[in-house]
């Protein structure tokens, strides 16, 4: 058995913002759903747009471009990059205008971030997510 004062402790802990911080979940989703009707007129399944996350968003969206294509359920875009391009700016539209509303800090977040600050560690974030979402995230729930 080892004491707890032998293990050696990070100087330095990161997190990631999305999922790990802040469920995020419900809003992305939406996010992609409005995108795809908006855009396309139909949406994928839950579990189709899941499969993207943890990808940058430009590649996430590249990847379900292909898709609806491959299976039919829209023409292939003339220009893919400038598809994309579209498809992103949809997406953060809908995802900033219903941000606040559509996610929630995980139970308890707050207490272990504390505690860590009172251990002398210091903590920061990683994310692909642009930073003024996640600077935004941080003040709504008051986790800077």
């Amino acid at each position: 058995m080892t004491s707890e004062n032998s293990i050696p402790s990070p100087e330095t802990i990161l997190f990631d913002f999305d999922g790990t911080l802040v469920n995020t979940t419900p809003l992305i989703l939406r996010s992609y759903q409005a995108t795809w009707e908006t855009c396309f007129g139909f949406t994928f399944a839950d579990d189709v747009y899941i499969d993207t996350f943890g990808t940058h968003l430009r590649s996430s969206l590249g990847t379900l471009i292909d898709l609806g294509a491959s299976t039919g359920r829209h023409a292939p875009p003339l220009d893919r990059e400038e598809a994309i391009d579209s498809l992103i700016a949809q997406y953060r539209e809908f995802n900033l205008a219903w941000h606040d509303e559509l996610i929630e800090p995980f139970p308890g977040i707050d207490l272990l971030l504390g505690l860590i600050r009172q251990r002398g560690r210091q903590m920061g974030i990683v994310s692909s997510k642009m930073r003024a979402g996640v600077e935004r995230g941080l003040r709504r729930f008051d986790l800077g």
